[in-house]
């Protein structure tokens, strides 16, 4: 257990380092540090339009294995929102009498309250990886299913709109670890899941396409071989082209013949499953690990860099290597960088996950050891960016340790809803008992909705 919740782990990327790379095809950018405005766009001031605190009965954190998690979040048409995850407990329309890691669904209204809530249980364990929700509201989850101790599985999952039960697919891939990182929803009739696959001493990558009706598997492909080591960390889909784009990093030289060490890849596959480039490098001493598609159709990756330069609006913090929270554009026709910019400064900063509003508005996540503003003290704390297209900040929201929020571990997934509705999540974890040394702690998802 404790292996594949490492591996999980590893898939959504919830722990970053940054390795040296070498310059991708559009050549190395120069750093462009980018001061935001010090302050909030939001309507509702300090505070968010709500918070969702959602807390299983029965499930605690044991040490460092969590035993609630929320791994992915999507915008409902109803101006709602699903969150995706995993829990050891139960809740209410959701048993799990033998307390085996359960795959869970939350559905929460416009108004922050919990509407339904279910999962998907088996006797050795589902972990909810990923989530999304088709245009008809059907809601869909992959779990990573523990089969034995050396085989785990990928199963998909579909409820309607209101909670119901549809179909249960069991992806029919060969290796001893099947694992998905990534699901999302491609026009009306398409569920397409992103994961990985233990084969032979390596690991390769795979995309699967099943009928949102039915959950019947239409086609499948790989990239990587046995002595591959491929670790996809999301992808995204242009609504406009149905083209999608993969991101990932890799341990071993990919394509075949690349050059060796780890690097961040970005493959785009067309509409009818064509590949149409694959960029093998970022500019800099980058790794990315989150992706959005502009409505132009140009990729946005968020993830991390390293420099002996902190950006000049950022106190150093007397090291002598800082690692800020990036965000790279790529063209559209060939994956070659176009712009670089880097946010903050500090021992291990990064963006954790991205959006990308209709209007081109991109939103960010992430944590910083730094500051946006000088109040905040160089601890980790999370912060809630917007920007332009063009990846200028428009304003940025920090949340120190002062705030209910800031004792929270950094932020989790994001999902935007129009043009100016951005949902975020996080875990909380609550020690039990007055000492907060105590080894066993109650696990909560936090949702919380922000609007301009």
């Amino acid at each position: 257990m404790t292996l594949l919740i490492r591996t999980i782990a590893i898939a959504l990327a919830s722990s970053l380092s940054v390795a040296n790379v070498g310059c991708g095809s559009g050549g190395t950018l120069p750093p462009t540090p980018t001061s935001p405005s010090s302050g909030n766009i939001f309507s509702a001031g300090t505070n968010a339009n709500w918070n969702a605190t959602l807390q299983s009965s029965g499930a605690l954190n044991i040490g460092s294995t969590p035993g609630d998690a929320v791994t992915a979040l999507a915008a409902a048409a109803d101006g709602g929102v699903v969150a995706f995850g995993y829990s050891l407990g139960s809740f209410p329309g959701a048993p799990n009498p033998l307390q085996t890691a359960a795959a869970v669904i939350h559905k929460i209204n416009t108004d922050g309250q919990l509407e339904w809530t279910r999962n998907v249980t088996s006797v050795t364990g589902d972990f909810g990886i990923s989530g999304a929700v088709a245009p008809d509201g059907t809601v869909i989850i992959a779990s990573a299913r523990t089969e034995s101790s050396t085989t785990t599985v990928c199963v998909v999952t579909a409820f309607t709109s209101l909670g119901a039960r549809l179909w249960q697919t069991r992806l029919p891939l060969t290796g001893a670890r099947a694992l998905p990182v990534r699901l999302q929803v491609r026009g009306t009739s398409e569920v397409l899941i992103l994961g990985t696959r233990s084969s032979g001493s390596g690991q390769d990558m795979f995309l699967t396409n099943l009928a949102l009706q039915d959950g019947s598997q239409q086609a499948s492909r790989t990239w990587g071989d046995a002595t591959s080591f491929l670790s996809p960390t999301d992808f995204a889909v242009n609504a406009n082209s149905g083209a999608l784009s993969i991101l990932g990093q890799s341990a071993t030289p990919f394509p075949s013949g690349a050059q060796s060490g780890t690097h961040t890849f970005i493959v785009t596959v067309n509409a009818m499953g064509g590949q149409t480039w694959l960029n093998e490098r970022l500019p800099g001493n980058a790794l990315a690990t989150a992706l959005g598609i502009l409505p132009s159709g140009e990729p946005v990756l968020g993830g991390a860099i390293s420099s002996d330069t902190p950006p000049l609006f950022i106190a150093g913090l007397g090291t002598t290597m800082h690692v800020h929270s990036a965000l790279w554009k790529l063209s559209a026709s060939d994956g070659s960088a176009t712009i670089m910019k880097e946010f903050t400064s500090g021992a291990g900063d990064q963006v954790s996950s991205l959006a990308v509003a209709r209007n081109g508005s991109v939103f960010a996540v992430g944590s910083t050891f730094g500051a946006f503003n000088p109040q905040f003290a160089a601890a980790q704390n999370r912060y809630l960016l917007k920007l332009d297209s063009t990846l200028n900040a428009v304003s940025v929201r920090q949340f120190g340790s002062g705030e209910v929020i800031g004792k929270a571990v950094p932020f989790g997934p994001c999902a935007a809803a129009g043009d100016s509705v951005i949902f975020t999540a996080t875990t909380i974890q609550v020690p039990l008992g007055s000492s907060t040394s105590s080894p066993s702690a109650n696990t909560s998802w936090l949702i919380s909705k922000w609007s301009e």
